[in-house]
């Protein structure tokens, strides 16, 4: 599907972690609508996509970069080897101004193997360290993987990297609904759907997600003419067999393309 959007101006790339596809239309409708509401002059794609079983996030990321080419051993030594090696699909964009962030730590499965040669695919990068470094601040207290709160980075380092005048490629990968997410008891008000009650996780994982989808849906409609925005979840939350049946266990990819 990339393929058919290559000569879009800037290119947005946002990986959600852990996006709670529901299986239940209700709840499935509301986080669509929070994405995609009065989004005037922009086109909107749609497609379902299986997920990488194997490497779960790092395998969404490899399938992105190199679609189904190369070994999951040649991506975790060095990205632009890996690239070069299997004459990967995102190669046609070597010569953009490319941007990686991440909200949490670059360590994290050793994504700082992403810039570890110069001149390398991505010619900046943005992970929790350095934006803590420009006063971003985190959110998730208490939770595994701690990130700078994912409002700030779509609400102002999105529209400040916006401004810089060079033909963009951004892929920003989120991190705050990984499970276990950190339970918000103001949240329960919201609710009412007897699915999101089933696991003390499900409304709070909803409604981050109800509040990334409207941040997001701001951004987009500030999209400049010939810019294209997809966005796409990883896998399902990797709760038990007995929880994720609740969820769909294929993934929704959204292309926006504003005209």
């Amino acid at each position: 599907e990339f393929k058919n959007f290559e000569n879009s101006k800037n290119i947005y790339i946002i990986i959600n972690e852990s996006y709670p596809n529901f299986k239940d239309d209700e709840i499935k409708n509301k986080l669509y609508s929070a994405l995609t509401s009065n989004l005037n002059h922009i086109n909107i794609f749609k497609f379902k996509k299986d997920w990488n079983k194997n490497y779960s996030t790092q395998g969404s990321e490899m399938e992105l970069f190199c679609d189904k080419k190369g070994s999951f051993k040649d991506f975790k030594k060095n990205l632009d080897y890996f690239l070069s090696k299997n004459n990967c699909w995102i190669n046609t964009f070597y010569d953009r101004h490319n941007i990686f962030i991440h909200s949490s730590d670059k360590d994290n499965f050793f994504r700082s193997r992403y810039f570890n040669q110069q001149p390398s695919f991505f010619k900046e990068s943005f992970f929790k360290q350095d934006l803590l470094e420009l006063d971003y601040t985190t959110c998730n207290k208490n939770h595994h993987y701690i990130g700078i709160c994912e409002n700030q980075i779509i609400d102002k380092l999105l529209f400040d990297l916006k401004e810089i005048n060079k033909k963009k490629l951004i892929i920003y990968l989120t991190v705050e609904n990984h499970i276990p997410v950190r339970i918000k008891n103001e949240f329960d008000t919201f609710c009412n759907n007897y699915i999101l009650k089933l696991h003390p996780q499900f409304c709070t994982l909803f409604n981050n997600q109800i509040t990334f989808n409207k941040d997001l849906n701001k951004f987009i409609k500030k999209l400049d003419s010939g810019d294209l925005l997809v966005f796409f979840s990883d896998p399902p939350p990797l709760y038990s067999m007995r929880d994720r049946i609740h969820f769909d266990d294929q993934i929704d990819v959204f292309f926006f393309k504003k005209n």
